[in-house]
């Protein structure tokens, strides 16, 4: 039996742990947060006073990261969506603009 053939009930029990661990990690930032004044850096800031400079810049990186790649993922989203629209316009810059658009905003 295939992965996509389980049924309903194991889906949902997935779906409903993830959920759970969501919920339990996000009442713990939660916790944390409302016990300081969160300055800019947002997660890392939380993670670095809470836990120490070497946990912080460990975890400060990967969300880094993650954060500039997921830029990246939603222009090109973005752009995909916009052929359904106008099927001539070319993806790549259409999302190179779109990088650009957001750079040029957060750099002000």
């Amino acid at each position: 039996v295939g992965r996509g053939q389980r049924g309903a009930a194991p889906t949902l029990a997935i779906v409903v742990l993830a959920n759970g661990i969501t919920l339990i990690t996000a009442l713990s930032v939660s916790a944390v947060a409302t016990n300081m004044r969160v300055g800019s850096g947002g997660p890392y800031y939380i993670i670095s006073r809470s836990l120490g400079l070497e946990i912080g810049g460990a975890l400060g990186l990967p969300l880094f990261l993650s954060q500039a790649l997921s830029v990246t993922l939603y222009s090109f989203g973005l752009a995909e969506s916009l052929r359904f629209v106008w099927p001539e316009v070319p993806v790549p810059m259409v999302a190179a603009a779109t990088i650009l658009v957001a750079a040029r905003t957060r750099a002000r």
